[in-house]
């Protein structure tokens, strides 16, 4: 048989239930905007009725309820939801690094203007043409050093800011290790926390709710994989290496170095190397920024400075200054960090040494061959290289700089294919001193240059070879020795794209659809990202019209739950104090 007081017991717990929902609701309504929150929820739950069953019979006539308690507050949470986002983060992450790195890119690049490098070509081929006009005009001379100066300027400029881009790729590499240990001592610290709460049957909502941020914004840095075991704890995974083993980590460690190895990510514990192409997230993003969108850039601009420099000095030297003297070069270097004018140009009267002129057949003259006065056939030359192939590659060792033997043996210090069309093959046909190129006739003309030494020219068809023989003096009778080598070279011109400007345009180009690439790539990585959070926040978020719902819901319970207290009251006191009263 139930006391007097077992229907106030009842209530109290109503009471008190009532009361404990309406806390969660305020919790949930003060937490409706705080990023990361979860919805909490009471999970209401019948006490145990009263009797408890025995084998024997209790002589109740039945069991009676004993009221209502919260037995646990859980969070909504779609682990599900959790495990795809954090996969798209990642890849938000890699291609939010690569667009942002492309954008510095082409602010370096900053084409088209009029100070980026297409603009620093057009005046240099310009500057060219007006020497052909004045090939003897001291001023237009100046004028080429100054304006292959300032080609030679911008490429070092361009090749030192992609080179800097790349550094501080690197370096953010580094900080970006820092900030993934970071976020995983963290995660190890709250998983020690959450085993802690759990272990005495309570959820850690809020602690679990904290981890699941961290690993949103450890998601970002890098791909992570995840398991939880039985005490809450979870355990975090790096290409199949452990970060995270519960309360333990497994730290990663940066080690600087220079280009090309740059910074090696390896793992504290074995040593072992983590591959940075594979990693995903920001780690993966500014490793391929730095090896292949920066690299590319660097690439196609040192191969635009070494055409460059291949073509300028493969026509320059095969003309002569105003001093007579030819085979001099007029850029040095190798690629767009190291190309510069020469210094014999630019030191004192080193504008005399520019090879506007060309030689030509002479009989009259000593040395069989001489420069006409006012002859600006090189400069001309030089001038067409905007429009024209100007750079040779060879399949057979003709080519700028080499030395063959033979009796004598000579240098071919200039060759000049600036008429050729792209992919054109031009062989080379010698028969005693009669040259022939694709059959047709070229014609030779030897002679002495101003120091003396035997020079020899080969003009053709769309070609022109400048040879300088090793001997120190003009060496009549020996053409057919110095001929002989050539036979059977064959020459070929520069494949697409045929112009040095169309070479730069191309790379612009490619720069310009590898920066919309990332953007599009950034831009559909937010968009699903923002589907997938709303996807998540349907089950986690907080609506304010639902909690008004149920704090209104809660609010009539404990209401009805304080009646009942006020009617066992009453019956109480009827009970005690009125009853056997006359």
């Amino acid at each position: 048989m139930s006391s007097p007081f077992f229907g106030l017991d009842i209530a109290t717990r109503a009471l008190r239930t009532q009361q404990t929902l309406v806390d969660i609701t305020n919790q949930n309504i003060a937490n409706a905007n705080t990023p990361g929150y979860s919805r909490q929820s009471g999970t209401v739950e019948a006490t145990l009725a009263y009797p408890i069953p025995v084998f024997s019979s209790s002589g109740q006539p039945g069991q009676l309820g004993t009221g209502v308690e919260v037995t646990a507050v859980t969070r909504a949470r779609d682990t599900f939801a959790d495990m795809q986002i954090r996969g798209q983060y990642a890849e938000q992450g890699r291609w939010d690094s690569r667009k942002d790195a492309l954008a510095q890119v082409e602010a370096t690049v900053n084409e088209p203007s009029s100070s980026g490098l297409s603009s620093q070509l057009t005046k240099f081929w310009q500057s060219w043409q007006q020497l052909a006009n004045s090939p003897s005009d001291a001023a237009a001379r100046v004028s080429v050093v100054q304006q292959g100066t300032a080609l030679a300027q911008a490429f070092n400029s361009q090749s030192q800011q992609l080179r800097q881009e790349q550094q501080n790729l690197d370096g953010n590499l580094g900080l970006t290790v820092t900030n993934i240990n970071n976020f995983a001592n963290q995660i190890a610290v709250i998983n020690k926390q959450i085993s802690q709460v759990e272990a005495g049957g309570m959820h850690a909502n809020d602690l679990r709710d904290q981890r699941d941020q961290l690993l949103d914004q450890l998601s970002q840095l890098v791909k992570v994989t995840s398991t939880e075991s039985a005490d809450g704890q979870v355990s975090l995974y790096v290409n199949g290496h452990q970060l995270v083993d519960r309360d333990k980590v497994h730290q990663l460690v940066a080690t600087p170095g220079p280009a090309p190895s740059w910074t090696a990510i390896t793992w504290a514990d074995d040593n072992t190397t983590l591959n940075q192409a594979t990693a995903g997230g920001q780690l993966q993003g500014l490793a391929e920024a730095r090896d292949t969108d920066v690299q590319n850039q660097l690439n196609s601009l040192d191969q635009l400075a070494k055409r460059v420099i291949q073509n300028v000095n493969s026509i320059h030297t095969s003309g002569v200054g105003l001093d007579g003297k030819g085979g001099q070069v007029f850029f040095d270097g190798t690629d767009s960090g190291s190309i510069a004018v020469d210094s014999v140009l630019t030191g004192p009267g080193g504008t005399d040494h520019v090879a506007a002129a060309r030689v030509y057949a002479d009989p009259t003259s000593p040395t069989g061959y001489s420069t006409a006065t006012g002859d600006s056939s090189n400069a001309v030359a030089l001038a067409n290289l905007q429009q024209g192939v100007g750079q040779v590659a060879t399949t057979s060792g003709v080519q700028v700089g080499n030395t063959y033997t033979g009796p004598p043996s000579a240098n071919v210090v200039g060759v000049d294919l600036s008429q050729a069309g792209p992919n054109a093959s031009l062989a080379l046909a010698v028969s005693g001193t009669t040259v022939t190129i694709n059959g047709a006739s070229a014609t030779v003309t030897e002679g002495a240059d101003a120091n003396g030494k035997e020079v020899v020219t080969i003009d053709g068809q769309n070609a022109r070879l400048t040879l300088s023989a090793n001997t120190p003096a003009y060496t009549p009778g020996a053409l057919a020795s110095i001929l002989s080598n050539l036979n059977g070279k064959t020459l070929a011109s520069q494949p697409t794209p045929s112009t040095i400007g169309a070479q730069y345009g191309q790379a612009v180009a490619s720069l310009g659809v590898a920066s919309s690439t990332a953007q599009s790539e950034s831009s559909n990585q937010q968009v699903l990202v923002n589907q997938l959070d709303t996807q998540r926040q349907q089950t986690s978020g907080v609506s304010l019209d639902e909690e008004a719902t149920h704090l209104i819901q809660y609010q009539r319970a404990y209401e009805a739950a304080a009646r009942v207290i006020t009617v066992n009251d009453s019956m109480l006191d009827t009970l005690i104090n009125h009853t056997g009263a006359a």
